[in-house]
């Protein structure tokens, strides 16, 4: 007899049986896949958290250091304070003498209210609590302000500081004055700082492009001092360096952190015993007018007329700060009434 065989290909004849090892399969690498990936996510997390309480400790750290640096550097200029006034006290037969004493108490003073004021913006400027003006202003009167305000120092320590001409094709902008002015004063004062005598400092203005109602502006900050190391470079502009020789410390980081909210960079550049660079970008809105220059400042005889005869009303809560500013505006001929609050 003859035989007929057929050949079915088996994914026909258990075609059910295939499609279910497929669902099953695909469940498996599902599941698989998904474990895979919660581990992942799992091993990122603690990874993550163990940076995170790290970078948390180390700032922790830097912080007490920095506040034990710092109780040490405002208890300096207030022993001063005192023991200059002690000594002016014990001098007051000898004017001269006693205005000798006086005057460092004020200097020990006005040092003071800059590390504390350093302090106060650094924490504004971590809170996210800083705000800038936005005024319009003479660029031209902020870099003479600077320079007026750091002639002295470099000056006492017999340091040249000079400003190249200025390479500006606008001279009103808009924007926070006060704060460009502060930034600039950080990096010129530490240049006047670092420079050692006969040493010279230089700044610089330029107007290096234009954006529609936008100019970018470049102060540039040079110095012949002893420059920086690149480890010392790499923490230039962090808060809470307890590695600052004097002051709180914190003047770069603030400036770093005003460039920032301003929409600016700030950037260094040394070599070690041949000085540094600090270039400072910013960019600012141009007046739509030409600001005038405000009229200059009255003079004392001037001011005492205008006084003369005025009724004032002080608030203060502080007894002795309430005595002295009566003292001080008794200079004027006014009639003070002082309230608490």
């Amino acid at each position: 007899g003859r035989n007929i065989v057929m050949a079915i290909p088996v994914s026909i004849t258990a075609q059910a049986t295939f499609a279910s090892m497929k669902s099953v399969i695909a469940l498996v690498v599902l599941i698989v896949a998904s474990i895979a990936a919660l581990s992942l996510l799992w091993l990122y997390h603690l990874v993550s958290k163990s940076q995170m309480a790290k970078i948390e400790s180390a700032r922790a750290s830097l912080k007490s250091d920095f506040l034990t640096k710092m109780s040490h550097d405002i208890r300096t200029p207030l022993n001063a304070i005192v023991g200059s006034n002690e000594l002016a006290l014990r001098s007051l037969d000898d004017p001269a003498t006693a205005a000798g004493h006086l005057e460092r108490s004020k200097k020990s003073g006005e040092y003071l209210i800059d590390i504390i004021n350093d302090m106060l913006d650094m924490n504004r400027l971590d809170g996210g609590k800083m705000t800038l003006a936005h005024e319009p202003f003479l660029l031209s009167d902020v870099l003479d302000s600077v320079i007026a305000l750091q002639s002295g120092p470099a000056e006492e320590k017999g340091v040249t500081l000079r400003e190249a001409p200025r390479a500006l094709s606008h001279t009103s902008f808009v924007g926070d004055a006060t704060r460009i002015k502060q930034c600039l004063v950080n990096l010129v004062s530490n240049a006047v700082k670092f420079t050692p005598e006969h040493g010279d400092v230089a700044l610089s203005c330029e107007e290096v492009s234009q954006d529609g109602p936008t100019s970018r502006v470049r102060f540039i900050v040079r110095d012949s001092g002893a420059g920086m190391s690149e480890a010392f470079m790499k923490r230039l502009f962090e808060p809470f360096d307890t590695s600052a020789q004097v002051g709180s410390g914190l003047g770069l980081a603030i400036v770093h952190s005003l460039v920032e909210l301003m929409g600016g960079t700030v950037e260094a550049s040394s070599t070690p015993g041949k000085g540094s660079t600090f270039i400072m970008d910013i960019p600012l809105e141009r007046a739509a007018t030409v600001v005038s220059r405000p009229a200059s400042e009255q003079s004392q005889e001037n001011l005492r007329a205008l006084c003369r005869g005025k009724r004032v009303l002080l608030a203060e809560d502080n007894e002795m700060n309430r005595e002295i500013i009566v003292d001080l505006l008794s200079d004027f001929s006014v009639e003070v009434d002082t309230v608490r609050n």
